[in-house]
């Protein structure tokens, strides 16, 4: 049975770091270092489980001088979950939240073959291409009222 929790910054990050140390450092080759940053710790983070196996995570925050706009990222999930739909469900749970919280605006770097399942959402490039490491990353925003929540999930 798959559920999503929620955990605070300061809390037990343990479930959310093993899925991104698979994803992005053992399956991508970022560096470990990078990975974990002072984000994580005023982060709110998503954690989805199947059963009691941690699948797939994504974390938020507020930036920005009136903190109404919230910053999507590190989003992943599981090479072996991948195609079940979780990374819209990570999405569409930051995106919620968000809304409930009083975001203005949302703002991500997406990889750059991945903008395509972010524009599902209403995100659109803002900015110049950027290298995060070797990877090339666009900036995406939307505004809180033209975040779209698809209908049917990316197949």
């Amino acid at each position: 049975m798959l559920k999503g929790i929620w955990i605070d910054g300061d809390g037990d990050l343990t479930d959310a770091f093993s899925v991104r140390r698979a994803v992005f450092v053992q399956e991508q080759g970022f560096n470990e270092a990078a990975e974990f940053d002072a984000q994580d710790p005023v982060s709110r983070h998503v954690v989805i489980y199947d059963g009691d196996i941690p699948v797939a995570t994504g974390r938020m925050f507020r930036e920005g001088s009136q903190l109404k706009t919230f910053h999507l990222g590190r989003i992943a999930v599981l090479k072996a979950y991948r195609g079940q739909h979780l990374g819209d469900l990570a999405v569409r749970m930051l995106l919620d939240a968000g809304l409930r919280a009083g975001a203005e605006q949302f703002y991500l770097g997406a990889q750059q073959d991945k903008q395509g399942f972010y524009a599902r959402y209403g995100f659109q490039p803002v900015g110049a291409m950027y290298m995060d490491e070797f990877c090339p990353h666009q900036g995406m925003a939307v505004a809180a009222k033209d975040v779209q929540f698809p209908r049917e999930c990316e197949k």
